[in-house]
Parts: C-alpha cells; structure tokens; sequence
C-alpha cells in the first residue's frame, strides 16, 4: 500500500528506568520541541507505565501520553480499561494505549508462564474495546474471563489502541482487529516494511476498507544516539538488552548479520550486559537503530517512514547532548 500521503513524525518513549524528575523535564522540553507523543513502556522491575502516563500528563499540556506493551499476562482488562479510564478523564483526548505480550524472560523470572500469547493479546484489546462502550460485557479471553463486568466511567474522548508487535505474525493479528500497530526498538526498517505489509494484509482480508486501513496509525520504537564514541556505545548496550527477547529471532535473522542471540540472552540472565554487549557488532548499531549526526538520524527516521511507520519513537538519551540532539531532532523532522 502506497504511503506517499502519510507524513511522518517523531516522538519520544521512556522505558520505565528514569527518575520521575528526568522524566518531567524530558517531555516537557520534548513537547516544547513539538513530539508527537510520549510512550512510556511496561518493563518488569521498571516503572509502572500507566503511572507514569499520569505524572507525565499532569507536567506537560497537550502532548498525547501513550502506556505501552500491557501485557495480559500481568493485567487485567477490566482494571486497565479503569485506569485508562480515569487518566483519560484527566487529561482528555490525550491518551492511547498498547497492548502487548511483554518479555517472555522478564516473565518466566517472575514465575509467570505465556500461552498462545499473540492470541491472549487480541483478547485483551478487544475486551478494552467493549468495556469502553460500558455495556456488560461477557467474554472468555486467553488469560481472563469477564461475565458481565461494565465500565461505569464515561470517556471523555476515544482511547486509541495499539497492538505492541514484535514478529509479522502479530502484526497480522493486530491487523485484524481494529487496533493501531506499534512496533518493538531493535527493528530495521526492512523488517518493520514486512511487519506493516502484514498488517495491512491481514486489515484488508477483515473486510476493513483500503482507505481505512491506510488512515490506521503506526508507530515504532528506536534507540537514539550521537555519532560521539560513547552514546555509540550506550545504544549498544540498550540492544544488547532488548536482543535477549526470543521473539527477537526473526528480525535478526532477516538482517543477515551474524548475531549469537543465545549468548546475550545468557549473558543478560546472568546479569552480564558487559558480555551481551560485546556480542553486538557495529553493524546491529547502525542497522538497528537511529544513531549518528543529525543528517544520519534524519536519513534513518526517513527510512521507516518510507517502511510505512508513520510516528517514529526515539528514547533521548542519558546526557545532555544526547538530549538537544534528539530535540534537534525532532524540531527537523517535525517542523
């Protein structure tokens, strides 16, 4: 599907390990920059991201605040439509959502266990969708049953949702129901064209029209950095850590670079990122995310946008310069 008309912009995600302090000033100086959107994403051990939204919509004014990757293996719809709920009737029409699996490692470690996991995620989104409508609802979900639950807050504005995707085979499911697609970082933008492709495939066999379907967001995670020698490596080291999730195979396979990704997940579960790093060459920096000169970055967020994403996603970085080359950034790329 053509993606000519679709303008591409870019705004900034959290992962959940900043301070509340940082995490004020960032966005708000992002939304002073003109980003799109602040996504905050669901890591166990983390921040908990529906929180987070709520600090991060009472510091700013008018930027969309956007919870990512609930998992229903850890929530449940009834009280996540709840929550985003109230946020909503805080902060109207600035709330979206995505739902996700969540990373199986994270999960097996907290003694949860995931199955038919890319299932269980389109349940849940569609039992968001109903309680929305706050009429009873009665629907048996991989990881919940509702027997009649109803949401009694009325939503001040629609609540987006997005499906949080990290192989083709959710995002086609994502397709198929009436959610947006958001794809995971560590993607290059070859894999999140086959991701989209799927995604659109599988919207047009559900019977959604083709103009419809083009008008759906999609968004996508990348890790930001400088051409300086040390933010260089600092991407590194965030891609050592997201390559420990398995369902990371099929990307690193497409990308034809020679990756060891069972050795990072040991090293990583054994608390070993200095090891996981070192098995990330220079080409996985530079084919999976958005890091260089400013002229770089804005060659590389082009390119997912001709992928067919059409709200990029960047973290800012941990320093200073970091930070006013990924708002430099955005001012580029947003006007």
């Amino acid at each position: 599907m053509s993606q000519a008309a679709r303008r591409g912009r870019i705004g900034i995600r959290f992962e959940g390990f900043e301070t509340l302090e940082e995490a004020r000033s960032i966005a708000a100086a992002a939304e002073a920059a003109g980003a799109s959107s602040v996504w905050m994403t669901q890591h166990l051990g983390g921040r908990d991201a529906l929180t987070l939204a709520g600090v991060i919509a009472g510091a700013t004014r008018s930027i969309r605040v956007v919870p990512s990757n609930l998992s229903p293996f850890i929530a449940h719809p009834t009280t996540t439509a709840m929550a985003l709920a109230t946020l909503a009737e805080g902060v109207p029409g600035r709330v979206a959502a995505s739902v996700g699996i969540g990373n199986q490692l994270d999960l097996s470690q907290s003694g949860i266990a995931t199955r038919d996991a890319e299932v269980a995620v389109c349940d849940f989104v569609a039992a968001l969708e109903r309680l929305f409508a706050r009429e009873p609802v009665h629907l048996q979900g991989v990881t919940f049953r509702l027997e009649g639950a109803k949401l009694t807050v009325a939503l001040p504005a629609p609540v987006p949702l997005f499906v949080t995707a990290l192989q083709p085979s959710l995002a086609g499911r994502a397709g198929s129901t009436g959610a947006g697609l958001q794809l995971s970082a560590g993607f290059f933008p070859g894999f999140a064209a086959r991701c989209v492709q799927a995604y659109e495939a599988a919207a047009l066999a559900a019977g959604t029209s083709a103009a419809a379907v083009a008008a759906r967001p999609r968004a996508a995670f990348a890790y930001f950095g400088t051409d300086a020698p040390e933010s260089f490596e600092g991407v590194r080291r965030k891609l050592a850590y997201l390559l420990r999730n398995k369902l990371m195979a099929e990307n690193l396979a497409l990308s034809g670079l020679a990756i060891d990704q069972a050795a990072i997940i040991d090293c990583v579960s054994r608390r070993d990122l200095d090891g996981a790093a070192r098995r990330v060459p220079d080409e996985a920096v530079e084919a999976f995310a958005v890091a260089g000169s400013l002229k770089r970055c804005g060659e590389r967020a082009e390119a997912f946008f001709a992928a067919g994403i059409d709200e990029l996603l960047i973290n800012v970085g941990s320093t200073a310069a970091e930070r006013e080359a990924a708002l430099a950034l955005i001012r580029a790329v947003n006007g």
